[in-house]
């Protein structure tokens, strides 16, 4: 995929691109952070405990994948955002796969999600593989699951306690998007 550029409404200029090996000590310092500032993600940063190596192995495998794509959200040079699509690769299976997605809270509402799920989309229309694109969210996420509800997400499915957090249990949509758009 071609790194793009899109203006935010306040003028600055957001830029994503697939991420690369090179791009794994920068992750090493995003996601711990990131993992602090919400609950609403499954890894805490007690649990994040991925290696230089380790991170950089995880892009380098993700790279070179057909069904799979990591991206970068970037602001003034600064990390802000990632995108994750875990294609499988079992042949029955292999035209869907799972999204993730994280943004530094101090980003949130500025639509760095929103384009990262929109060059998703692109990458994966122009994918021939791909047909479904599949996501959790916590049903204590509106933003997220009016987000994904805008870009065409419907809800499938309805996961139960899907998640502990302090004592209390959440629940998850199971959302899919099916390919191409209409």
């Amino acid at each position: 995929m071609d790194a793009r550029s899109s203006r935010l409404a306040d003028g600055k200029t957001l830029e994503i691109r697939e991420a690369v090996q090179q791009d794994a000590a920068d992750l090493l310092e995003f996601l711990p952070r990131t993992f602090e500032e919400t609950d609403c993600l499954i890894m805490t940063r007690q649990e994040f405990d991925q290696t230089l190596d380790q991170e950089a192995n995880f892009l380098g495998k993700v790279a070179a994948s057909t069904t799979q794509l990591a991206l970068l959200a970037h602001i003034d040079s600064r990390l802000v955002g990632m995108l994750t699509f875990i294609g499988r690769d079992l042949e029955r299976v292999r035209h869907t796969g799972e999204v993730g997605l994280i943004v530094s809270q101090d980003q949130w509402g500025r639509g760095v999600g929103r384009h990262l799920m929109l060059a998703l989309h692109d990458w994966a229309i122009q994918n021939p593989l791909i047909t479904k694109i599949d996501l959790r969210v916590r049903l204590s996420n509106q933003r997220a699951i009016s987000l994904y509800e805008r870009l065409g997400y419907e809800i499938e499915g309805w996961i139960r306690r899907a998640v502990l957090i302090d004592g209390e249990y959440d629940d998850h949509y199971w959302m899919g998007l099916k390919l191409p758009l209409d």
